[in-house]
């Protein structure tokens, strides 16, 4: 399988691309390689692998080879990469990870989900952004905080038809649609241990502490408490989903599998400091 991959898309102009026998591209076949950059669109330069010479025009976005407007480009949204500079809040979007283009900034430490044809991004002091595409971004009208209480949100995650973001201090705010939220919360961080993580699976929500503390939901309104990680002497910094599973993951400790929240298998094969994607 090229994943729609060609000599082209790789830089050539034209040619057979194919597999070798570890999986990685054989492009002994592919030919002429293209002048990218001389300011003219020469045979077989696309927007894919010559950007400089064939880039796409204001209002237009790179997808698969092609130009398309901006608003064609909703249906990409389940394939879509959104990637944000943590501290300066800087967007770049793609169809494919090789071609990004530059999306409306938002604010530093934001932490984004996408559901049912929506991107939502919340900002530490609460603020809420939705965008149906990942480059452009509109406020919600809608804050997060009251006029006489902080809110600080950790992470976002989407599921059963809900946004869910929960905070360092355990408030859960619960939204369809990015605009109307509705409050929930977790039992108390205890000391100097807080909330930090929310993931869905298996049709249930999963939270967890930096220390270890776990809770589950089916709704994001009523939680109960799971069954705590280990204390390792650090914090559990990771916490995903994927495949009917749930993995919260230390620096230097191994990581840790559960289906339910209840039932944990720890596992140390993997080196210390390793990150883990689904």
């Amino acid at each position: 399988n090229l994943n729609a991959k060609t000599c082209i898309t790789q830089g050539y102009a034209s040619g057979t691309l194919s597999c070798k026998s570890d999986c990685t591209f054989n492009e002994s076949q592919c030919v002429a390689t293209l002048t990218c950059g001389n300011g003219n669109i020469d045979s077989g330069e696309t927007c894919s692998n010559c950007p400089a010479d064939a880039g796409c025009a204001s209002g237009e976005v790179c997808s698969n080879g092609d130009c398309i407007e901006e608003s064609a480009n909703n249906n990409l949204n389940d394939g879509l990469f959104v990637a944000v500079s943590f501290h300066k809040g800087d967007v770049l979007v793609s169809s494919d990870g090789i071609n990004w283009i530059a999306g409306t900034s938002l604010p530093p430490y934001s932490q984004i989900s996408y559901g049912e044809g929506l991107f939502v991004a919340v900002s530490p002091n609460g603020e809420v952004r939705t965008s149906p595409d990942g480059i452009t971004w509109t406020a919600a009208g809608t804050s997060l905080a009251s006029a006489n209480e902080r809110y600080d949100p950790t992470d976002i995650t989407y599921g059963n038809g809900l946004f869910v973001v929960v905070s360092y201090l355990g408030k859960i705010m619960l939204s369809p649609d990015g605009i109307t939220w509705t409050a929930s919360g977790l039992s108390p961080p205890i000391g100097d241990d807080y909330w930090q993580y929310v993931v869905f699976e298996n049709g249930l929500f999963l939270a967890t502490s930096l220390k270890g503390k776990v809770m589950t939901s089916p709704d994001g309104v009523a939680w109960t408490e799971g069954t705590s990680l280990p204390s390792i002497g650090e914090t559990w910094d990771q916490l995903i989903s994927g495949n009917g599973l749930f993995i919260v993951r230390s620096g230097t400790n191994g990581h840790m599998i559960s289906p339910d929240g209840i039932t944990w298998i720890a596992d140390t094969s993997l080196p210390p400091y390793s990150q883990i994607s689904y």
